[in-house]
């Protein structure tokens, strides 16, 4: 879970490995999603940080596969944007000078994110 400076928000990334390297929300994990979120938004009840928002959610792998139509799925069943990033951009957007509120503007958009997401203009 990431935790933005102005602790008013807070996000999670979720890191998948498949054999195949491509990964596209198979049935059993979008199940899994919504049951993850309520837990996420429980812990930070426990945490005594209920005031924080579940800003996006994001899937890390190293390939995706037919992915957009399940993140919007997602996204519409939970409210709450879901995306995913390619380890390779990962790591290029770790390069970058990306300021915490750019960096949460960009992935509350959901939907797939590249490092060249990153170098449009807010």
């Amino acid at each position: 879970m990431t935790i933005f400076e102005n602790q008013e928000c807070c996000g999670i990334v979720d890191t998948k490995v498949k054999k195949n390297r491509y990964y596209n929300i198979p049935a059993r994990d979008h199940r899994y999603m919504g049951i993850c979120i309520v837990s996420y938004l429980d812990l930070l009840n426990q945490l005594n940080l209920p005031h924080l928002k579940l800003s996006y959610v994001c899937f890390v792998s190293s390939g995706f596969s037919n992915i957009s139509g399940n993140l919007s799925l997602l996204t519409k069943e939970t409210g709450i944007p879901i995306s995913a990033v390619a380890i390779i951009d990962l790591i290029n957007i770790s390069k970058m000078a990306i300021s915490a509120r750019h960096f949460l503007h960009v992935m509350s958009k959901g939907g797939i994110i590249t490092s060249d997401s990153f170098k449009e203009i807010v």
